[in-house]
């Protein structure tokens, strides 16, 4: 299991985060991160309320809810 620095955690969270946006499975390839920690990162980042542009916000949240429940659906 490899470990990541905040520092590098933050900035690739930052690039998932509005208004870069960059889609999981891009930093996935470009990365060799798992999908899995990625979203775990961009969800830790959410709760610890990371600032966000509020035009984005709603959408970002929609996206990480869409992107659970599929998740939860796939693993049944």
């Amino acid at each position: 299991m490899a470990r990541y620095s905040e520092e590098f955690k933050e900035s690739i969270t930052q690039k998932m985060m509005p208004p870069n946006n960059v889609p999981v499975s891009q930093l996935v390839r470009d990365t060799g991160i798992s999908d899995v920690t990625l979203y775990t990162w961009r969800k830790k980042a959410l709760f610890q309320g990371i600032p966000v542009l509020q035009a984005y916000c709603l959408r970002w949240l929609i996206e990480l809810i869409r992107d659970q429940v599929l998740f939860r659906v796939a693993s049944f």
